[in-house]
Formats: structure tokens, sequence, C-alpha cells
């Protein structure tokens, strides 16, 4: 699982383009599933990219930030990698 670890951290400043990603290897190769902590990934501003691996938010402002995490699950397990993203 890329990135390292159970979490990280991303800091971005308010109006450019976030990206998260979650790259997971595994045999069969895993889905990928995005989700934030206590709420909906932002309306209408998310895109999801490169089979799900990758998360891109648009325009990001302040309500954007929180925790934000990925899970990556197939057959043989799961994994979740949590990234904590503020806006400055």
């Amino acid at each position: 699982m890329y990135p390292y670890g159970t979490s990280s951290s991303q800091m971005v400043l308010r109006g450019v383009d976030l990206l998260l990603e979650c790259i997971a290897s595994g045999v069969p190769a895993p889905d990928i599933m995005w989700y934030k902590k206590g709420g909906e990934l932002p309306v209408g501003k998310t895109k999801l990219e490169n089979f799900n691996k990758a998360l891109r938010i648009s325009n990001v402002s302040e309500e954007d930030s929180g925790e934000y995490f990925c899970l990556a699950s197939n057959k043989m397990g799961s994994i979740r990698h949590t990234i904590s993203v503020r806006v400055k």
C-alpha cells in the first residue's frame, strides 16, 4: 500500500486541486473505495482517477478539510489508509 503506514497528512492551499492517492497491490487486484470521515465526499468537486487509485478534489475550500480514507479490499482481506487534509 502506498502511501506507507496507516495514516498521512497533506496541506493544500484554498482554490487549488487536491490529489489524494491510494495505491494497493494484491492478487486478486484490490478494489479501492474512498470515504470522508463524518460526512460525504465533496459533491460536484470530486473525480476518481486511475481506476479509483486517485481522488481529485477541485477548487478546495475550508469545508474540504478533514480526514479522508481509502479502503483497499479483495477476497484475501482489506487495508485502510487515512489522509488528514488541511486547507490553508
